[in-house]
């Protein structure tokens, strides 16, 4: 593979509040050993219906830019 797209959904190991910030670091080094790329990343978001829904949206999407700048701190091209 060339290129990878984790899954942070509830329940899987990728998921973002899961991952110790050792955690991240080993994973990003695995990355890179290999070559592997994270163009994207999976998150489920579903249409908020109220602010509170809203403000989880916006977490989840927090978690997940920064699980991804942890991987990928270039960009997800580099």
């Amino acid at each position: 593979f060339t290129d990878v797209e984790p899954a942070l959904l509830p329940g899987y190991d990728t998921e973002p509040t899961k991952l110790s910030p050792a955690k991240r670091k080993e994973v990003r080094s695995i990355l890179d050993g290999l070559g592997v790329r994270v163009p994207c990343l999976m998150e489920n978001i579903r249409p908020a219906v109220d602010d509170q829904a809203q403000a989880e949206n916006f977490e989840k999407l927090a978690r997940a830019a920064d699980l991804g700048h942890a991987w990928k701190p270039a960009g997800p091209g580099a």
